[in-house]
């Protein structure tokens, strides 16, 4: 029976039925190529989502998640075009007698139809996964947006009573310095008027003192000369005045 199905080229090296072993085999080489250019285009867009949205606000990033849920689907997609019944898959030769190089154990068809199945399953949740992460991704990245937001209110408030206050204290300061300059200027004027009138008391004294000088100049000279008067007088005519009574102090 065996050497049956073998020269009708039926089981090949998975043991699986020609069109589901061609089928299996295109899967996976499928699912390696597949892989790797999913790979390769989330890493390119990741850049080019990461050099676009960068310079747009400060906690803003690319959705990695919703690019890993793009190579899924992608995977998925490239999955579902795998028609059962297509020609035997490239690197598949047959030898003589229908056999195939190298045949490995036999499998259940039936196993590999549910192990297809599971992975499919396995994809699609991990799909979901990747949708519920984004999802929260997404709200993160709006709680985010919500607190760059209130950052910047919270900094115009701050900017906004900061130049309040500077202003104020400005105000104050310049006022301060304003009534400083007055006070200032009519001390300074007080105390000029006060120099001016011991100035003026310091004049008037000394003009008295040369005053009071040259009287006591005058008064002295009078007295000199009376004194000398009454001197020749009472050597002249001393004995004809004694008799006189308003002659006798000058004796």
């Amino acid at each position: 029976m065996a050497g049956n199905m073998g020269g009708n080229g039926i089981f090949s090296q998975t043991g699986l039925p020609g069109e589901l072993e061609s089928n299996w085999v295109l899967l996976e080489q499928m699912r390696l190529s597949v892989r790797a250019r999913a790979q390769n285009e989330v890493h390119c867009r990741h850049l080019a989502c990461w050099a676009e949205e960068r310079p747009k606000t400060r906690f803003r990033r690319p959705s990695v998640v919703s690019e890993h849920r793009f190579a899924i689907g992608v995977i998925i997609s490239d999955l579902s075009e795998v028609i059962p019944g297509t020609s035997v898959a490239p690197g598949g030769e047959e030898q003589g007698g229908g056999r195939r190089k190298g045949r490995g154990k036999s499998r259940d068809p039936g196993r590999a139809r549910e192990e297809l199945g599971d992975f499919e399953a396995r994809l699609a949740k991990v799909g979901l996964h990747l949708i519920e992460g984004e999802e929260k991704f997404e709200e993160m990245d709006t709680h985010l947006e919500e607190l760059d937001g209130k950052m910047e209110e919270l900094h115009e408030e701050l900017r906004g009573a900061l130049d309040s206050a500077v202003d104020k204290l400005a105000s104050e300061g310049e006022s301060l310095r304003l009534s400083h300059l007055d006070n200032y200027a009519a001390l300074r004027d007080e105390n000029r008027s006060l120099r001016e009138q011991v100035d003026r008391v310091v004049d008037e004294n000394t003009h008295l003192r040369e005053e009071l000088d040259k009287v006591l100049g005058k008064l002295k000279e009078v007295e000199q000369q009376v004194s000398l008067v009454a001197i020749a007088v009472v050597q002249e005519e001393g004995p004809m005045l004694r008799g006189l009574p308003w002659l006798c102090p000058l004796v």
